[in-house]
């Protein structure tokens, strides 16, 4: 048994597919919807981390509650932090 993916781009497209996998008498599956916890369940523990910390910051922006910086303050964090890693 092999499984395919098709993404058509319009309802024409699919009914059409459908029809042609019908009358040739190949079964299909339509694809299911997945989940938001469904997508985070595939991410390594690394991007897992990236994704939540995204997703913190952008309930800070919307709640006001983010912390900002100036420029200058901006280029002095990214200088400190470029030279932690050029030491490590």
């Amino acid at each position: 048994m092999e499984a395919l993916t098709v993404f058509t781009t319009n309802q024409e497209q699919s009914r059409a597919l459908k029809a042609f996998l019908k009358a040739l008498n190949i079964s299909y599956m339509p694809a299911s919807k997945n989940t938001l916890s469904d997508l985070e369940a595939q991410l390594t523990p690394e991007q897992l981390t990236w994704w939540t910390n995204l997703k913190t910051a952008i309930k800070e922006v919307e709640n006001g509650t983010a912390e900002g910086m100036d420029w200058e303050d901006f280029k002095k964090e990214l200088a400190h932090e470029d030279s932690i890693t050029q030491t490590v």
